[in-house]
């Protein structure tokens, strides 16, 4: 048969390449059969997800600004070519880039180790060479990418952390310059120097981070941790606001019990009360103390007790109200959010698909091999239904949800498809 005949020979050119960005995938849904319009769909609704994030941004720019910001984003990489892309953009390279990375990481702990324990000493030679030999080899990975990738280098699917590694490769350079202009000496120097030799260094502490954009499980952690700025500063703000209401009722209360008893109450009790509860930022501290495990909420009680047992039994209120309603819900907040950033982006929903179809077709292709044992490359309906029958075939279509009753008519259908 046709159908069969060009799957068992592995000469199909109608099966479309799902690498290409998705947006061309929507356009040509006649490319895919029937079969795959199912799985089609899962990279639409994230292109559809993809293209609700930026309509309000279409919305309000709109005339040529909304035709800029269209024209930005259709604009595509064509793929490099050339020796020198096939270097850098080799597995192997990743791989060297990875290594290169982790060893400046072990050794950017060791530098800062070495420094501590010799304060008045210059660092050797031997160090300088290493951190300089670190720098050059940055410097020259830079080079490469820019070189194969050119302006692209700072708009495509790594645009962030390219942009990243080219201000760290920067900030490294400069500290590199400044020391060797200054002549590696740091005695003398002026505090206006040391200041900015030391935020220049900051840069090594930076570098290990690079090695995130090459193993996809610790870049989702950090994706993930990122996108959750936003939460974590508004559940900052909601900690603030609950620890400075209760922080007002706790300093009303020492007040008044300072302000009525003070002269009759221990000097040990009054510096306590001072202490915890002496001002709404103080009080505020001492909750969040409290709260969090710096200090044992049982000390901080015995202080509210010395305002009264009122004050005792709200404090004790607000402990059970901070760590079963207030963290928890907290917490819950930031896993739902955690959990949405990890869903798999368009490319990675477009290779999966694609795998799952490298998977059938291989499938496929082996139990034609096994429906041809003679290698004739031809298929007949006698045969198919002998190993239908008795062979492995049906097992395999009961798997894919296909039960065949009738053989004749079935493989006349696959004749026709």
């Amino acid at each position: 048969g046709g159908g069969l005949g060009a799957v068992y020979g592995g000469r199909s050119t109608s099966r479309p390449s799902l690498m290409h960005s998705p947006s061309k995938i929507l356009h040509s849904p006649s490319k895919f059969s029937d079969g795959g319009g199912s799985r089609v769909s899962d990279i639409m609704e994230s292109t559809r997800g993809y293209a609700s994030q930026n309509g309000f941004m279409r919305q309000v720019c709109k005339g040529r600004l909304g035709a800029w910001l269209d024209a930005w984003e259709s604009l595509e990489q064509p793929t490099p070519k050339g020796c020198l892309a096939n270097l850098v953009l080799n597995r192997r390279f990743d791989v060297v880039c990875v290594s290169i990375i982790g060893s400046n990481a072990i050794y950017s702990g060791y530098l800062t180790n070495y420094e501590m324990a010799h304060l008045q000493d210059p660092t050797p030679r031997v160090l300088q060479h290493v951190d300089q030999a670190y720098i050059a080899f940055y410097t020259l990975e830079l080079v490469l990418k820019l070189l194969v990738h050119r302006l692209w280098f700072f708009y495509n699917r790594d645009m962030a952390w390219n942009l990243f590694d080219f201000a760290l490769v920067l900030i490294s350079v400069a500290d590199l310059s400044v020391s060797l202009l200054h002549g590696g000496a740091e005695d003398g120097a002026s505090v206006t120097f040391m200041r900015i030799l030391r935020l220049l260094r900051l840069a090594k502490l930076l570098r290990g981070l690079r090695v995130l954009r090459y193993l996809t499980a610790l870049r989702l952690m950090l994706n993930s941790l990122l996108g959750s700025m936003s939460r974590l500063f508004w559940s900052i703000v909601m900690m603030a606001l609950i620890f400075y209401v209760f922080a007002l009722i706790f300093v009303q209360g020492a007040t008044l019990q300072l302000y009525l008893h003070a002269p009759s109450m221990p000097t040990e009790d009054v510096a306590r009360l001072l202490k915890e509860f002496g001002s709404v930022e103080v009080a505020m501290l001492s909750l969040y103390r409290a709260v969090t495990g710096g200090d044992s909420w049982a000390m901080i009680y015995d202080v509210a007790l010395l305002c009264g047992i009122s004050y005792a039994v709200l404090f004790v209120f607000f402990i059970a109200f901070s760590q079963i309603a207030f963290l928890n819900i907290l917490t819950a907040i930031f896993v739902n959010h955690a959990i949405e950033l990890a869903q798999p982006d368009r490319e990675a929903l477009a290779v999966e698909h694609r795998r799952r179809e490298l998977e059938a077709y291989e499938e496929l292709r082996g139990l034609c091999k096994v429906l041809d044992p003679k290698c004739t490359g031809t298929i007949t309906g006698e045969e198919f239904d002998r190993q239908l029958r008795s062979g492995r075939l049906g097992a395999h279509l009961a798997l894919l949800g296909l039960n065949v009753v009738d053989t004749q008519n079935f493989f006349r259908l696959l004749l026709f498809a």
